[in-house]
């Protein structure tokens, strides 16, 4: 199971603030320390418990590089993250590129500013988009977005035939589920090519609501 309260990681913003110091230079951990909670931590920690982290989770350390490069008024909410990161793991995701972070974040100012530079039609290996990945995020406001400004298919299936309405009921979020099936009209008896139709994937996200 991902997620451990045994698990001396569990508190996501250390991991991450650790994730970001490894990338900075001697002078710059102290400088970025200073305005962290855990700067005697992540002094005292070593590059180990960053891969040991990593390793866990079958991610490369160097995507989270892309936090350091976000305008600093741009806030990110670590607890989703780690909520949201944890399920797409434990649904055999690949994590790999630096915009399916961002989408997990569930954060419409972070994917904003991530667009002014990349390109957001490539899907991942398993023909997941953008998109897909805000699904799992869970968060409406990003979801709104990239439908009416970017102009994506809500529609759009990966390669096991999930289309959006499917990664939503996967994340557990009722109010982006509702905001689907009763404005956006996406069909809740839709299934994939294995069968699986919302009621299944709801069923995976352990949401009773």
């Amino acid at each position: 199971m991902l997620i451990n309260s045994d698990n001396i990681l569990a508190d996501l913003p250390h991991e991450v603030f650790l994730l970001m110091s490894s990338f900075l230079s001697h002078q710059d951990r102290f400088r970025l320390a200073s305005t962290n909670k855990h700067a005697n931590e992540m002094i005292e920690k070593n590059t180990s418990l960053i891969e040991r982290l990593c390793e866990k989770y079958e991610i490369d350390p160097s995507l989270f590089k892309i936090f350091i490069e976000l305008p600093s008024e741009i806030k990110i909410n670590y607890k989703n993250l780690y909520i949201a990161v944890a399920r797409a793991k434990l649904n055999n995701a690949k994590l790999c590129e630096p915009w399916q972070i961002i989408a997990l974040t569930g954060s419409k100012v972070a994917v904003k500013d991530f667009l002014k530079n990349n390109d957001i039609n490539i899907p991942d290996n398993d023909g997941r988009n953008l998109l897909h990945y805000a699904g799992w995020s869970g968060n409406v406001a990003l979801v709104k977005y990239l439908i009416f400004e970017e102009k994506m298919d809500p529609n759009f299936t990966d390669n096991n035939g999930s289309n959006l309405l499917h990664f939503a009921g996967w994340s557990g979020h009722v109010a982006l589920v509702k905001y689907l099936i009763f404005e956006k009209k996406m069909d809740p008896n839709l299934t994939n090519n294995d069968g699986s139709n919302l009621l299944h994937f709801a069923g995976w996200s352990g949401n009773v609501a």
